[in-house]
């Protein structure tokens, strides 16, 4: 530490507390001038939603309200350091944050009051706190000495202590209670005390390298069969309820599924198909139906076993980075039970929300942390994170966004820690290599997009699917943030995580580099958890949440263990309290997700290996051979095996129900003749099929078959009676997606659709007869 300078701690948590209470000050003001906007559509009934307000706190958190509180407030706590007034800074800087956690309290208590705890209420005590800490801290870098507040310098790691109550208090805020359960509760209070007090008396426990490395193996093999459902949906009564579990998961998956069975008949990524959960995802999974048969069940279960092995490689990562071995597996124990088994849905339900759209970022965190802990292998370590770049910049907009700024933050910390001269020059050497990755990485995606189709890869499909989604008419569909969301929480962690990781850097760069590996981990661990925070920022609804929170997890535990391992120039009081307000939050965490442990762990694969339990053999052989969703998906099989045998390509066209046109695709094992993956996402943006469409159209000949449902007959009624109907912009007739209604008009004006077979289930095989 230079002289002059405030110690890390207190400046720190005046930092922290600076950047908090201006965001809960900006998040008031902004949403007290701001109008929310009614949920439209589909979606009416489900309140309102300010999608706006929340991308600019957000975006302005992280870009203006942080730099401008690292920029201030340490040359503001440096000013207090040099004064006659350096002994209070510590009890100055506990007091402001625990203030500041107390303000929050009783915004929260004040819900039982006549006048609420809207934001108006949060605008005037934080204004009213922000107004005392200002004038707290101009009183207290004047030259003159406060006998006031040095007569409380004493107290120091009291008010330290206090300030982690108080913030315990806050955390317990974005909580609700009664999801609480009591035993876990009880256990806590047992456990929290039991391990401050031995911590202080027992000496640390090491293993020999052997037995340590056999309990890492251990450990990992749990994680790995503790995380994936070998159950996933259970297909039973799902006409009844649009909003069932199992038609939620048919309906998402199918956004992947889709694709990538097209993909499997022959169709071309970004030339004949595209998705707008990217590129190489689909790839990825076209490339697990060649080792497994498609469907609902595998994609799952691919899912579910990437996602253990992400877990897997956090506990990776948290060893490399020099995380005790017992605090690596309690912290990835609780990401088990508090983000896997309390997902509202099963791992591998929702896969498009998971591990295959935010999981790539950890590869190069992990390969940062390689090379910092491995010198020698600095170049292979280096290899690995140029490669997941490339690999990003393909398989999805949001996976290269996340890792490109994952990189660039780990690449700036690794910078910082260099001599002055190099600086520059090293990013810049690093910057070119990642460029060159990526740009070989589209070279030979392009090389075999052309050898595949004959054409270059068409990326401007998946750039207008992208924008619609960002800019145009999909963006209406976000979610609003529930009050006291628990993602206020995640937020504020990431906040003083970044906030932490520079001031290390710039103010403790000794110790930084001391810590090389560690520090590199937290930041790409932190940047990560942004990035991926952006997603909860437009999808806001809570049951998202742990969809996006093991940077949140790994980053405590990472902060956890460089405080514990370290004296710094932190009071050991201050200390035990970070320590005891991480293992309360861990209780918190655990008791919320306690009550679908009993659900969710006999899915596990774990409970399937288990002497005693379910058949792994036979819990494999029911994902690989799951019944229908929809029953009447049977008989349209049934229909395609009978009136269009040996197909590897049909013509499925079941208007009604899309949902039913894509797994009967599915379970038939076709592919659609028309270049369509999943028609509800394709019609999101229908500009960017129609072209191809239209070409598919043009080469159907006579005596072509094609199976329909009654909708279709209903649209070809309606366009007799209203020859000029478009239902791309007519909607008319209640279409949930009007492309496939769309291409039915199409084949209607060249041929007359004669049926050949009795209608089964609401479904008819026509033939494609010439008109006149």
């Amino acid at each position: 530490m230079k002289r002059g300078r405030a110690p890390f701690g207190p400046t720190l948590a005046l930092t922290v507390t600076a950047a908090a209470g201006c965001f809960l000050l900006a998040m008031a003001v902004v949403l007290l001038v701001t109008r929310p906007t009614e949920y439209a559509g589909l979606l009416a009934g489900l309140g309102e939603q300010n999608q706006n307000a929340k991308t600019g706190l957000y975006l302005a958190t992280f870009t203006v309200i942080l730099p401008l509180a690292l920029i201030a407030v340490p040359r503001l706590a440096d000013a207090v350091a040099t004064g006659p007034n350096a002994p209070a800074l510590p009890i100055l800087a506990a007091g402001l944050a625990g203030t500041l956690a107390l303000a929050i309290l009783a915004v929260k208590l004040s819900g039982a009051l006549p006048w609420g705890d809207g934001v108006g209420v949060v605008l005037t005590a934080v204004g009213l706190w922000g107004a005392a800490a200002c004038g707290a801290l101009a009183r207290a870098r004047r030259p003159r000495p406060w006998p006031a507040l040095l007569s409380f310098a004493r107290f120091a790691s009291a008010a330290w202590v206090l300030a982690g109550v108080l913030a315990f208090g806050a955390l317990l805020c974005v909580v609700s209670l009664r999801s609480l359960s009591v035993v876990p509760v009880v256990l806590g209070a047992i456990a929290v005390p039991t391990v401050l007090f031995l911590r202080e008396r027992l000496p640390p426990l090491t293993l020999r390298r052997p037995w340590g490395a056999g309990i890492d193996v251990a450990i990992v093999v749990l994680v790995v069969l503790a995380v994936p459902d070998l159950v996933i949906l259970m297909p039973h009564g799902v006409l009844e309820s649009p909003f069932s579990e199992t038609r939620v998961i048919q309906f998402q998956q199918h956004f992947l599924l889709g694709p990538a069975n097209q993909v499997l008949g022959g169709d071309v990524m970004l030339v004949d198909t595209s998705s707008q959960y990217g590129i190489g995802l689909i790839l990825a999974l076209v490339a697990w139906f060649h080792v497994a048969p498609i469907g609902y069940g595998t994609l799952g279960l691919f899912d579910g076993i990437v996602t253990a092995l992400l877990y897997a490689a956090a506990y990776g990562l948290l060893r490399l980075a020099g995380t005790s071995r017992l605090l690596a597996a309690c912290a990835v124990a609780t990401g088990v039970v508090a983000l896997i088994y309390n997902l509202r849905y099963p791992v591998g339900g929702l896969p498009e929300q998971g591990t295959l759209r935010f999981g790539l970022p950890l590869l190069a965190i992990l390969a940062g942390v390689v090379a910092a802990r491995r010198p020698g292998r600095a170049s292979v370590a280096r290899g690995g994170a140029l490669l997941t770049v490339a690999v990003a910049s393909i398989w999805a907009l949001e996976a290269f966004a996340y890792t490109l700024v994952t990189l660039a933050v780990m690449a700036c910390v690794q910078a910082s820690l260099l001599p002055a001269g190099r600086r520059l020059r090293w990013l810049a050497r690093r910057a070119g290599e990642v460029a060159a990755a990526c740009v070989c990485a589209h070279l030979i995606f392009a090389g075999a997009t052309l050898a595949a189709s004959g054409e270059l890869p068409h990326w401007g499909q998946y750039l207008t699917i992208i924008r619609s989604f960002l800019f145009g008419k999909q963006a209406q569909l976000t979610f609003a943030i529930a009050r006291w969301s628990p993602g206020l929480a995640v937020g504020a962690a990431y906040l003083a995580s970044l906030a932490a990781v520079v001031l290390l850097v710039l103010r403790a760069p000794e110790l930084a580099r001391r810590e090389r590996p560690s520090v590199i981990a937290v930041a790409g661990t932190t940047a990560w958890g942004i990035g991926l925070f952006s997603y909860f920022d437009n999808r806001s609804a809570t049951f998202i949440l742990p969809y996006v929170a093991l940077p949140v997890l790994l980053v405590a535990a990472l902060w956890l263990s460089l405080l514990l391992r370290s004296s710094w120039e932190v009071p050991r009081a201050a200390r035990l309290a970070a320590l005891a307000l991480g293992l309360s939050a861990a209780v918190l965490v655990l008791a919320a997700a306690w009550p679908s442990v009993g659900e969710r762990l006999p899915r596990s694969a774990l409970a399937h290996v288990v002497p005693g339990g379910d058949s792994m053999g036979a819990a494999l052989r029911r994902l690989w051979h799951l019944p229908p969703v929809d029953p009447r998906a049977t008989q349209g099989v049934l229909l395609l095996h009978r009136y269009m045998p040996g197909q590897r390509r049909s013509l499925v066209l079941i208007v009604g129900a899309p949902d039913l046109t894509t797994e009967v695709l599915l379970r038939s094992r076709r592919a659609n003749l028309l270049p369509l993956g999943w028609p509800i996402a394709d019609s999101f943006e229908p500009s960017v099929r129609i072209p191809g469409l239209r070409r598919a159209v043009a080469r159907l000949v006579p005596g072509q078959r094609l199976l329909i449902d009654e909708m279709a007959f209903q649209v070809l009624a309606a366009l007799r009676a209203r020859p000029a109907l478009d239902p791309l912009t007519d909607n008319s007739l209640g279409l949930r997606e009007p492309l496939q209604a769309w291409i039915l008009v199409q084949i209607a004006r060249r041929f007359e659709l004669r049926p050949i077979s009795r209608p089964a289930a609401g479904l008819t095989v026509v033939e494609l007869v010439p008109r006149g």
